[in-house]
This record gives structure tokens, sequence and C-alpha cells, in this order.
């Protein structure tokens, strides 16, 4: 028998396939949620059933209120009980106050900030006893990135959400953030691919490396498990110490 039932949402690639593919290996089942990804998604999900994880699939676009109910409601018709849910689903677009438009920071702050915050409202009685929640913050949220204006403002909203969150639900349920650096995934190949920008973030970080989603994972793992059963309301950063250099 596992350990419960976890919601992950943006769990086809990247930070989210790394923390699906960690908690199954801790014997979690697990509701993984993808947007257009599906090819992906089929391939974390099979992956996750190998580690004997009971998995289920749920397609959503989470830029709107509408796709944020209907994630929702197909989490209702499983009938399982939550023992934790990963708000890992987020969009970055660069922009500043020439580009930046209505409609881009409606879908941005949709997806980093409110989707966390209704999945939570909307599956409160489904959390059991003890439930644990992990929002995917950014060390954007504490020094903003240039010319990101919309991501680095919707993770500053994400980190302080989950501090109120957390204040408003204890003792029965713990609510921490996790604030990555720059982490090897899709979302920036880019700036790996441009060697003036890259050698830069390298000369700032400590450790002189990108971090790797596996490195996001276990502290997902470790936020989700008993083992952190005495925090609430943490912003914890992982960025390889490119934050505070």
């Amino acid at each position: 028998m596992g350990k419960g039932h976890i919601l992950v949402t943006g769990a086809s690639k990247g930070i989210g396939a790394a923390i699906a593919m960690e908690l199954s290996r801790s014997g979690y089942d697990l509701i993984l949620h993808y947007n257009k990804s599906s090819a992906q998604a089929e391939k974390v999900s099979e992956a996750c059933r190998k580690n004997g994880s009971d998995v289920a699939l749920v397609s959503a676009d989470l830029t709107s209120p509408e796709g944020i109910k209907d994630l929702c409601n197909h989490v209702r018709t499983l009938r399982v009980k939550l023992k934790g849910i990963v708000n890992n689903a987020g969009s970055g677009v660069g922009d500043d106050l020439t580009r930046i438009s209505e409609e881009a920071w409606d879908a941005v702050l949709n997806i980093n900030a409110k989707a966390p915050l209704f999945i939570i409202k909307n599956l409160l009685d489904l959390l059991g006893e003890n439930a644990s929640i992990v929002n995917m913050s950014s060390a954007a949220s504490i020094n903003p990135i240039r010319n990101s204006i919309s991501y680095s403002a919707s993770k500053a909203a994400l980190s302080n959400l989950t501090k109120a969150l957390a204040l408003n639900f204890g003792p029965s349920l713990r609510i921490n953030a996790i604030a990555p650096g720059f982490i090897e995934t899709d979302m920036t190949s880019f700036i790996r691919q441009n060697e003036r920008i890259y050698d830069s973030i390298i000369k700032r970080t400590p450790l002189k490396r990108f971090g790797k989603p596996e490195e996001i994972a276990k502290v997902a793992r470790f936020l989700i498990s008993e083992d952190s059963s005495f925090m609430t309301g943490e912003v914890i950063v992982v960025d390889g110490g490119i934050t505070f250099s």
C-alpha cells in the first residue's frame, strides 16, 4: 500500500517530472497534471508506474479559471484522499514595460499564483490529516529578473501566499515553498545557449553551475514527507548561492 496520493501540476517535464519520479520512488501514488505535452506526460507516468506507483493523468490549461476548475473537478472524480499537492506548473515570459500586455500578465499571474491558491481552496476537503503542500516559487521572488516583470512579481506573490496560507491552515495542514535558482530545464535552455549571459550567471554563483531538476525534487520530497513535520510557511531557496552572492 502506498503512502498516499500526491497531486503534481506541470509534471510532464523538467522539475515537475523529476518530482514525480522522486515521489514514486518514495512510495507515493500520483495524480500528474500536464497541459499539452501528452507524450512526455505518458513517459513520466509509465516510469512512475514501474516504480510501483498508481498514476492518474489529468490535462488542463491552468492559465485560465476554467482550466483550474477542470483540473479540480477531474481530481474529484478519482475519489481519493490527497496526502499532498505540489503546485509546480508555471510560466515565465520575457517582458518589460514596452512589451508587456494585460493578456500576458493575466496568463502568468493565473498559472503562477492564482492556480495554486484555487487548487488548494477547491481540493481542501480532499486533503487528509497531516497533508503537506509544496508551492514552486523562484529565486526571482527575492531578486527580480530584469525583463521578466510578470514572472518575478507572480513568484513573489506565491511566496507570500505560501506564508499567508500557512498561518491560516496550521496545524492541520503544512504549506511550504521552494525557490529554485537557475536549473537545467527547457525554460533555461536559451540562457545556456547564450555564452555571455551563461558565463555571467556562473561567475555570480558560488557553486559555479546550474542546478539539476533532481536536486529540487529531493527538497520537494522532503517537504511532502513527515521528515519536515515541524516546518510550515518556509520558502527554501535552492540556487547554488546566487541570491546572496
